[in-house]
């Protein structure tokens, strides 16, 4: 099965794909702690800052590029959990809720 991106298969091009995730408001989610290189900070805070976004907006929109389709249908298979999550995400998402 070839690798798929979200945007695909949510039909959106790159860039409406990239401002849907930036623009949107902040959703639940888990928070998490990551240490990053102090310049790698500063470059995420400059274009946080450019593009009139927060830092967690930007880092979630950075991830959300990174993830395939291959591995959220796999996880789907291996937990009915994470089936709910993720359709309940991909939904709100078509729909333009995220």
């Amino acid at each position: 099965m070839p690798i798929v991106h979200p945007c695909k298969l949510l039909r959106l091009s790159t860039n409406e794909h990239t401002l849907q995730y930036m623009t949107r408001k902040a959703q639940p989610g888990t928070a998490i702690r990551v240490t990053l290189p102090t310049f790698a900070v500063l470059v995420l805070r400059q274009r946080a800052s450019d593009r009139n976004l927060s830092m967690s907006a930007l880092v979630e929109a950075l991830i959300l590029e990174n993830i395939m389709i291959d591995e959220v249908e796999r996880m789907m298979k291996e937990s009915s959990d994470f089936a709910r999550i993720a359709v309940d995400w991909f939904r709100d998402a078509k729909a333009g809720k995220r």
